[in-house]
């Protein structure tokens, strides 16, 4: 019997790579050596993606409930939440200006309908 695959979400940013495992977000170089954890909740998260200019890595988290998006500097250093929707939200990407892309059903009259958002590092609307 196969197991699912452990490193799961990998995302590629030049040198870098961004994934989960063991319930957190994880960094490693392309060129080899250890892999360090970004995030440290032990809870539930995905689809973790690197900014455009190489310092924050954003991912959907669900440590507090509800999914919502958290960013990190990829060197290391504590976690912050962006979003406060209580609702589904799952990261899928940077815009070219540097805010977090994610999609979200917040303020939709059904959970079928999702919009995308620009999420400022700031946590501003």
């Amino acid at each position: 019997m196969t197991q699912p695959s452990y490193l799961r979400f990998p995302h590629l940013h030049g040198e870098l790579i961004t994934f989960t495992a063991e319930d957190d977000v994880w960094a490693a170089s392309l060129d080899g050596g250890r892999a360090w954890r970004v995030s440290s909740d032990n809870m539930p998260v995905n689809h973790p993606r690197i900014s455009p200019d190489g310092e924050h890595i954003a991912w959907t988290s669900t440590r507090d409930g509800a999914p919502e998006v958290h960013v990190a500097a990829v060197d290391g250093g504590p976690s912050q939440r962006l979003t406060h929707w209580g609702t589904r939200t799952s990261v899928r990407g940077w815009t070219s200006d540097g805010k977090v892309l994610a999609l979200s059903t917040t303020g939709q009259m059904s959970l079928r309908r999702t919009w995308a958002r620009a999420v400022p590092l700031d946590g501003g609307p």
